[in-house]
């Protein structure tokens, strides 16, 4: 009996179901505004309203983990038997079969077992939220809401998110967006750092489809995964998630401006000069700007 087929097919099975629930570990925006208001005296308030995607969460974009390796390892299951001196396929015997159930039984099992496995590991880096527990959106949601500036975290189903999140404060130390206990290798899709002579240099990465296709996400990285090599949740390419990324975002300052990488440059307002940029899927860089606030 030759079982060569079955296991050339089962490893294969067990490299692609890996990849898939190792490459689904990102948070993206989807439909959003987004705005900065900094003021020269240090002050700032920032808000975003709209969409996120939980990546671990969704059933389009990421893996579900135990059932569907068990789906999947059934579809690769196929039975072959050959004949030992001339490897022609011929039927199998009832002996034979029952080792094939056998075998299957334990591959489904060991396969469950890494699956349970790395959901336990999987909740421990999404501090807590178990992407197998189907409470897991609502509970996330409740997460966010204890959190400062999260005023409203709803769940609509399959990883996404709406979202209201605005705080104000003043800028005596670094700032980025989201900032999610328990969760430190999220990426920020906005940060604020100091500088010396009060110059305040502000970087969107995640207010890009950059951020997806050039697999800047940690949480890859860390798994030596990326969006460019690695295949996502039921075919999904980083073009599709790259696809969800739309929405605007706009600084409004009254300090100096002295870089920026909008199209336009700065406009005059009534409460100082704006920048402001549009975000999709076609945006080639995403937003930056050096500021000046004292």
């Amino acid at each position: 009996m030759n079982f060569k087929p079955y296991a050339k097919r089962l490893g294969a099975g067990l490299i692609v179901l890996a990849s898939l629930t190792l490459a689904s570990c990102i948070l993206l925006p989807g439909k959003f505004d987004s705005s900065l208001d900094l003021r020269s005296d240090g002050t700032f308030t920032f808000d975003y309203e709209g969409q996120m995607l939980f990546l671990p969460l969704s059933k389009e974009f990421g893996d579900r983990g135990v059932d569907g390796e068990v789906s999947t390892m059934e579809a690769v299951a196929e039975e072959y038997c050959y004949d030992d001196n001339t490897f022609d396929e011929r039927e199998c015997t009832a002996e034979e079969l029952e080792e094939f159930k056998r075998q299957n039984a334990e591959a489904r099992e060991r396969s469950n077992q890494a699956a349970r496995e790395r959901n336990e590991q999987m909740a421990k880096m999404l501090g807590g939220v178990d992407p197998a527990d189907p409470e897991a959106g609502q509970k996330f949601a409740a997460q966010l809401e204890r959190q400062a500036g999260w005023n409203s975290v709803k769940y609509i189903g399959d990883g996404l998110f709406e979202v209201k999140y605005a705080i104000s404060s003043r800028l005596a130390h670094d700032f980025a967006f989201p900032a999610i206990e328990g969760m430190n290798f999220i990426p920020p899709f906005v940060q604020m750092h100091r500088r010396d002579g009060g110059a305040i240099r502000i970087n969107a990465p995640g207010y890009s489809a950059q951020a997806v296709t050039n697999g800047m996400n940690p949480a890859l990285l860390m798994f030596g995964q990326s969006f460019g090599s690695a295949p996502t949740g039921n075919g999904k390419s980083e073009i599709d998630m790259a696809n969800l990324v739309n929405g605007t975002f706009s600084i409004t300052t009254d300090g100096e401006i002295l870089a920026n990488n909008t199209d336009q440059g700065p406009v005059d307002t009534a409460t100082g000069r704006r920048l402001s940029w549009n975000v999709d899927a076609s945006s080639t860089q995403a937003p930056t700007a050096l500021i000046r606030i004292r």
